[in-house]
């Protein structure tokens, strides 16, 4: 069990886990993995990596370097920051509503410049206005009551039913009754 657990976090196929981590062991793994300690003090462990009873603690354990997150993942995230802020007049489907009004205008704004005013298109500029209105998108999800994988599923089937062969104007002019 502490190899797998070992070679499934070198591998990437599991992203986080706790661990439970002799003290030399986690002062080891410090070069590869990012270890945050979970409260509790420090006690006799049987650690995950070397497997031998000393004192230790549990940790919350996770490759260094970019990790990729599923959607779901991304929307616990974006509900994370959205919970500070105040929404005693207005809800959260209002905040998310209006601010992809705004970060959407943001992103036009860029394409605008570039296109009309000269300018260079700013692509990692781009990238971060299009994570603002992905934050936006993940939070009116959650005031609705779906998680974000769903609104996007339900949006591919409903493309799907709509352009089985891919896109074609003449099913755009002429769609069905009901085709939202």
């Amino acid at each position: 069990m502490t190899e797998n657990a070992m070679d499934a976090l070198k591998s990437g196929r599991v992203r986080q886990e706790i661990w439970t981590l002799c003290r030399p062991c986690a002062e080891s793994a410090k070069d590869s993995y990012v270890l945050k300690i979970q409260l509790g003090k420090s006690e006799k462990v049987t650690c995950a990596i070397c497997g031998r009873r000393r004192y230790g603690n549990r940790y919350e354990v996770r490759r260094k370097g970019r990790s990729k997150m599923t959607i779901n993942e991304y929307q616990k995230e974006a509900l994370r920051t959205a919970s500070g802020m105040n929404y005693e007049r207005h809800g959260l489907l209002e905040n998310a509503a209006l601010g992809l009004c705004g970060e959407s205008g943001e992103v036009a704004d860029l394409i605008k410049k570039a296109f009309f005013q000269g300018h260079e298109l700013d692509r990692e500029h781009m990238a971060k206005e299009l994570g603002d209105v992905a934050w936006y998108l993940a939070v009116g999800a959650h005031a609705i009551g779906y998680d974000l994988e769903t609104v996007l599923h339900m949006n591919v089937v409903k493309l799907r039913e709509r352009y089985p062969d891919g896109f074609e104007a003449e099913r755009s002019l002429h769609r069905e009754v009901g085709d939202v």
